[in-house]
């Protein structure tokens, strides 16, 4: 198995007048894992990435794919923030 850090984005599916979620985005983890429907979200303080999530019987949000420490979170959702922008630029050209 590769690296945790190789980070490979494998689609990236804009949403449009879809409210705060701006897009879907899967990745290739260590060229052996493969996690999809990462959120690109646009809060209060800009655009952010989440791995995913899944809503509870209690009405709250619950990780479903939590990143080992701080510096890999960071790490996966600058690859999945990147990849966004990247798609976005390419269809305003």
């Amino acid at each position: 198995m590769g690296n945790v850090k190789e980070c490979e984005i494998v689609s990236v599916r804009r949403l449009e007048g879809a409210g705060n979620l701006k897009a879907f985005v899967d990745i290739r983890i260590g060229g052996a894992l493969v996690i999809t429907q990462c959120a690109v979200m646009d809060g209060k303080r800009g655009l952010f990435a989440s791995l995913p999530r899944q809503l509870a019987r209690d009405g709250r949000w619950r990780d479903v794919v939590i990143a080992a420490d701080d510096e890999l979170r960071a790490h996966y959702q600058g690859e999945i923030l990147r990849a966004y922008e990247e798609e976005a630029a390419a269809v305003t050209v």
